[in-house]
């Protein structure tokens, strides 16, 4: 992509660290998009009260990465300065590389920590700390006892042990649920299935991490919202009245094909929230125009006069079949 990434990612940190006012009002979500706009969108909330059910007992090891790192690149060379202790330190290949991974953990817990959309991106570094950490301890063992070997090899199954185990606890006991809106498995199983396994899907960023999940498919824009583009151009399609302007939209991002839930009907008001993010000018005429309520409505047949009726809405409203049939399909100004 042009090297978009680094300059995307590059931007996480810029938009995140707590160096000045702006990043602390983005951070606490007091500013911005990430304040009254961000506050409908789950995955712009603080991501720490959702550590434990994320990284479970796994979380331990990404903090003992970054003690360890505390220790080995600023705690101990300050201390040998200080006291003058004159203890040598000599940097082998393999600490670079842990320095790396050092603010790499600190960085990504950071954005976890602040935003829950960045769950995926702390969830590499909890992998990398655990790897960083059993390092250190096979490192540690080479001088130790065959007693202080046998301790420590327990500790570190034991934590690999319960973090493992309290992971596949917590996904029997919190299935994902994705009939919010009907036809979603069977839909994911056909794609599955049924489409080129290098397809894509131009799709709204809800659905994202089942698409790929799920359905094995790659996707324009998913859960993590790292690209903003993509969330305005899906609900400009969503919008648009124009077939040539949907198709270029489609067309942009090379898709092969267009899967969206019928809850975005609901969310009108918010696609022209999203549409028009660059043009506030244009968010203001069109917001009125687009508002909408989705019911679900069921057909009942009298078995005695034979007389059809639509229960909508859960049973509020019923509505005869003429009264079915005059409802206007098409958008009324």
């Amino acid at each position: 992509d042009d090297g978009q990434w680094i300059e995307r990612d590059a931007g996480y940190i810029t938009k995140y660290l707590p160096v000045n006012q702006e990043n602390i009002d983005r951070f606490t979500g007091t500013g911005g998009r990430e304040g009254i706009f961000g506050m409908t969108i789950g995955e712009e909330n603080t991501g720490i009260q959702f550590f434990g059910t994320k990284y479970n007992a796994l979380i331990i090891f990404p903090i003992l990465a970054l003690l360890i790192g505390i220790w080995q690149f600023f705690a101990f060379p300050i201390i040998n300065f200080v006291f003058n202790l004159k203890e040598k330190i000599e940097w082998k290949s393999s600490d670079y590389f842990a320095f790396i991974i050092f603010f790499w953990v600190a960085i990504t817990l950071f954005m976890a920590w602040s935003k829950l959309k960045f769950t995926y991106t702390f969830g590499l570094a909890v992998a990398i700390g655990a790897g960083l950490v059993a390092y250190n301890l096979f490192e540690f063992m080479k001088s130790r006892t065959k007693f202080e070997k046998q301790i420590i090899g327990l500790c570190l199954g034991f934590m690999l042990l319960v973090g493992i185990a309290s992971g596949t606890f917590f996904m029997t006991q919190n299935a994902p649920n994705i009939e919010y809106t009907y036809g979603w498995k069977p839909a994911l199983a056909w794609l599955k299935d049924n489409t080129p396994k290098d397809a894509k899907m131009f799709n709204w960023w809800d659905e994202g991490h089942w698409i790929t999940f799920i359905g094995e498919r790659a996707v324009i824009e998913d859960n993590r919202n790292i690209d903003l583009n993509a969330d305005v151009d899906a609900a400009k399609f969503i919008l648009s009245e124009s077939k040539e302007e949907a198709i270029k939209l489609v067309e942009k991002y090379g898709s092969d094909y267009i899967i969206f839930g019928s809850d975005l009907l609901e969310k009108q008001n918010s696609m022209v929230i999203y549409a028009y993010l660059y043009e506030p000018e244009k968010k203001n005429t069109e917001l009125g125009r687009y508002f909408s309520r989705m019911m679900n409505c069921n057909p009942n047949t009298d078995k005695l006069t034979g007389v059809t009726t639509y229960s909508c809405g859960g049973g509020a409203n019923v509505f005869s079949q003429e009264q079915m049939n005059a409802l206007p399909t098409k958008y009324i100004s």
